[in-house]
């Protein structure tokens, strides 16, 4: 897919030169965006107001406030807590500071963001009182924003926080008008006292500043952040094209949808010339459907412009915004407002060739699908989930690898580390698990990534590197067998696919989806043989791979259909036999011509259409796998789609209301409700590049 050929800008990179604040200076080690090689990132916080608003992208700091205020650092505020994190309102926290000012400038804003609930009071006076409980989006931290000037005095001030259901907060006051970023007068940081009874106070223990922790740029962690000034999070590592909408319809009262033409990882840019501030509710889209209060997954989503500056609206990703102008009509007038597109804009270094310009659109199409979620590492999708998935890597990180090569692998590598740390979403909330993802097969899907890894780049440093957490996850599965096969937990989530029976949450059972791990699972204790075979340790090696024997015999005895020659009557099931080399050649005839060349008895998410493709291939028909590729994929495109979806069900590639089919099925699915949350550029829909590229020198 074509893309406008615009200079790159990194306006959140800076060199070892850069002023930087002593004493605050933070790295995070992140793969940059425009390189081949691992880099270590490294970001000062700056000490000067005017750096701080370079960075930000945000215009002129606001003017000096009354004199002999003493200001902080820009950016040096940080997150804190004490004590344990509280779980709910049964259990607060209390925090403290006190400080002074000379005088009290005209305009005072208050940042507050992270717990749940939360009542914060400046000098006695209750200027926040949140009562939310839990989050949203899945792991969304609010973020309160009040006028304070009024509450401000001259000489000693205090802050007096009690907080729940949470495990960190960010604070800072600022000595001007919302959406400006100046110096602040308060921040916090470890110089705050903290307590659990009120009584007894301490020392809190603080996380590092804002953007100290690059695991905190996921999963909607910073969603709310582009309302802090200076904040710039996952800005200052990818970066930035700047791209135009293609149309703009005016709505009904003051409101225009905007139309950028195709899907993108961005975020809304708007520069005002105006003399006062401006005032903005956005609703984002994959689909002109969902661009609406009322549907969008983010819902609808505030925008102060501060008068004369430009301001950003929030990660995520979107192809329509629907945009009111709060103010009134008049408002459009002074202001500009564009795409501002984040993502990795890695040069190919490959490209496919073929006569079929709908399998080149097809390749084209899923590349850029996948290059949306190459983010800090590689994510499911830009909208949602915004997190690393290790199945979903398997499948996005082989295209990415077919089309911009050696450039994936630190990012592969930064996904695998952060995926080994098993920390996961529960309701809503991260929490670390047992399993890779907290899903069972994923276990195998990491040891497998590492193996396409290690056979693409031969790094066999950053292999024995991973010996002891692969020998880790191995453990983890050998508790989980039992003769063999998996032994299903009840009590987990188990994911194969979002079909019906190919999943289920805790207190389900769904036997296609234990079958189709244990597969899965063969194929990981098979991959360590060989990965431990590369170390030199031929002990392991030959212990985990008589495991993979003992699997493959058990599933050949419990779940081969004799009868008919098949592993049942699912499409999934039998495409992983035959991907995972537990399918017997032998076999191969009757799958393919009972099951796999036939429509699939229930719905398959094009995740597991690549599973499909390569077992086809693996069974000797590739033309036909090929003409698969032309249907599914290219119905998405039929469809208008300029990425690929996380879910194709029967019918919705035609549909009037595309989104609105989506999401029925997806509700159906695992209960999401009515916001269109499903994501419509989804990494793990990307597979049609990778094995397309197979026939390929």
């Amino acid at each position: 897919m074509g893309r406008p050929a615009t200079e790159v800008h990194h306006p959140g990179h800076q060199s070892d030169g850069s002023p930087g604040q002593q004493g605050h200076e933070h790295r995070y080690d992140i793969p940059e965006a425009g390189g081949s090689e691992r880099r270590m990132k490294r970001q000062g916080i700056l000490a000067a107001a005017w750096a701080a608003a370079w960075m930000c992208g945000c215009g002129n700091v606001a003017s000096v406030p009354p004199p002999g205020n003493v200001l902080l650092p820009g950016g040096s505020e940080q997150y804190i807590w004490v004590s344990s994190p509280s779980p709910d309102a049964t259990a607060p926290r209390m925090f403290r500071k006190s400080f002074s000012v000379v005088s009290v400038p005209t305009h005072v804003t208050l940042y507050f963001l992270g717990p749940y609930n939360a009542d914060v009071a400046v000098n006695g006076t209750t200027v926040v009182h949140l009562a939310q409980g839990g989050p949203i989006l899945t792991n969304e931290r609010p973020l309160e924003i009040t006028e304070i000037s009024n509450i401000l005095m001259t000489g000693p001030n205090s802050i007096f926080i009690t907080a729940s259901a949470g495990d960190i907060l960010a604070l800072k006051i600022v000595p001007a008008e919302q959406g400006i970023n100046a110096q602040p007068l308060v921040v916090s940081d470890g110089l705050w006292e903290g307590s659990t009874d009120g009584s007894n106070w301490m020392p809190v223990s603080s996380f590092g500043s804002l953007e100290s922790d690059a695991t905190r740029f996921k999963g909607n962690f910073d969603l709310n952040l582009y309302q802090w000034p200076g904040y710039q999070g996952i800005n200052a590592v990818l970066d930035h094209v700047p791209l135009a909408a293609s149309s703009s319809t005016p709505g009904s009262g003051n409101s225009v949808t905007l139309d950028f033409g195709k899907e993108i990882s961005g975020r809304l840019r708007v520069d005002s010339s105006s003399s006062t501030a401006a005032h903005l509710q956005m609703s984002f889209g994959e689909s002109l459907q969902e661009a609406t209060p009322d549907l969008s997954s983010l819902g609808p989503r505030n925008l102060v412009v501060p008068a004369g500056e430009t301001a950003y609206g929030p990660l995520t990703g979107f192809r329509y915004v629907q945009v009111v102008f709060l103010d009134g009509p008049d408002e459009a007038k002074s202001l500009r407002i564009q795409a501002d597109q984040v993502f990795r804009n890695l040069p190919l270094v490959k490209q496919y060739q073929n006569a079929d310009a709908l399998l080149v659109q097809i390749w084209q199409t899923s590349v850029y699908t996948a290059q949306l979620g190459m983010q800090t590492e590689f994510w499911d999708a830009p909208k949602r989930d915004r997190a690393p998935y290790s199945a979903d890597l398997y499948v996005s990180a082989r295209t990415a690898r077919a089309a911009f090569g050696s450039a994936t692998e630190p990012i592969v590598k930064y996904t695998l580390e952060d995926l080994v740390k098993r920390v996961c979403i529960v309701n809503g909330r991260p929490t670390t698990g047992q399993d890779i993802n907290c899903i069972p097969s994923f276990n195998a899907w990491w040891i497998l990534d590492l193996g396409d890894l290690y056979r693409s780049s031969g790094d066999a440093a950053y292999l024995a590197s991973q010996g002891e957490n692969l020998k880790g996850i191995l453990a983890r599965m050998q508790t989980q067998l039992k003769d063999g096969l998996f032994a299903d937990d009840a009590s987990t989530f188990l994911f194969a696919d979002w079909s019906p029976g190919m999943f289920h949450f805790a207190g389900q059972t769904a036997p296609e989806a234990a079958k189709i791990t244990t597969m899965i699972y063969s194929m990981g204790f098979q991959e360590a043989a060989f990965l431990f075979g590369e170390m030199g340790d031929a002990s392991s090696a030959a212990s985990y791979d008589t495991i993979a024997a003992g699997i493959k015999t058990a599933v050949a005895s419990a779940y081969f259909d004799t009868g008919t020659g098949t592993f049942g009557a699912r499409m999934q099931t039998n495409a992983m036999a035959v991907f995972s080399g537990i399918a017997d050649p032998s076999q191969y005839d009757a799958i393919f011509t009972q099951i796999l060349s036939q429509p699939p008895s229930q719905e398959v998410t094009p995740y597991f259409y690549y599973f499909v493709l390569e077992a086809m291939e693996i069974t000797g028909h590739r033309a036909q796998a090929v003409d698969l590729v032309r249907q599914v994929w290219g119905g998405m495109l039929n469809a208008r789609a300029t990425t690929f979806w996380e879910i194709d069900p029967q019918g919705c590639a035609s549909a009037t209301d595309v989104g609105q089919c989506l999401i029925t099925d997806f509700d159906k699915l695992s209960s999401q409700g009515t916001r269109y949350v499903m994501s419509m550029a989804h990494g793990w829909a990307s597979g049609p590049a990778a094995f397309l590229m197979e026939s390929q020198p």
